[in-house]
């Protein structure tokens, strides 16, 4: 059990391509608040 404690530990601080795979999830992340804030300003202007 500690043996595996301690891998995962090391896989979850230093997982393999780390930097692309924060920058694809980056991406993503203002990819979607960008689609959000369009939607709610059309929306807002329909509305209003």
């Amino acid at each position: 059990m500690t043996l595996r404690n301690e891998n995962n530990k090391k896989k979850r601080s230093r997982p393999p391509m780390s930097k692309r795979t924060t920058w694809i999830v980056v991406g993503i992340s203002i990819a979607i608040l960008v689609f959000v804030v369009i939607v709610s300003v059309v929306s807002g202007k329909g509305m209003f």
